[in-house]
């Protein structure tokens, strides 16, 4: 199993739409052979605001259950949307989650050097049209494998 999250150096930056001038860079996460690319602006935060983030978010893990890894850094001003990989730890594994965070739950005072309390609860409890009721709990990956890419961050 591997984990890793970077930007991306094979993808181009993303053109802008017509009246979307903000810049955007692709965000890459990899868990074991599963790719998820994430679409992130980088005008509010730089790429290197982001890596400090990833580099906090996985060594929180350390002090506590849960964590996350912001994939879309936005102006708290402008009342937007928070994107993000929460992360849960359960003894000598982590569930790796995508995550959205809409507007109208961000708090006003939110900061995304500490994006901690928008964190969810672990597991999620979802419940299906027919009643039934199912625990989504996010993709395993062994705390070793996050533990193996923290020391690579930290020593880039």
């Amino acid at each position: 199993m591997t984990f890793s999250i970077s930007f991306s150096d094979k993808l181009v930056p993303v053109e802008p739409a017509p009246g979307d001038e903000i810049p955007k860079m692709y965000i890459v996460l990899l868990i074991d052979e599963e790719i998820t690319t994430f679409v992130a602006p980088v005008n509010y935060w730089s790429m290197a605001q982001y890596t400090r983030q990833w580099k906090d978010g996985l060594a929180r893990l350390e002090r506590h259950s849960s964590s996350c890894l912001l994939t879309g850094a936005r102006d708290p001003s402008l009342r937007q949307g928070v994107t993000m990989v929460e992360l849960h730890k359960e003894g000598t594994d982590v569930f790796a989650r995508e995550r959205y965070v809409f507007a109208d739950r961000v708090p006003d005072d939110y900061d995304p050097c500490e994006p901690y309390e928008l964190i969810g609860p672990h597991p999620v409890v979802h419940r299906d049209a027919d009643g039934s009721v199912r625990e989504i709990r996010g993709t395993r990956v062994p705390l070793a494998d996050i533990e193996a890419f923290k020391r690579t961050l930290e020593s880039a």
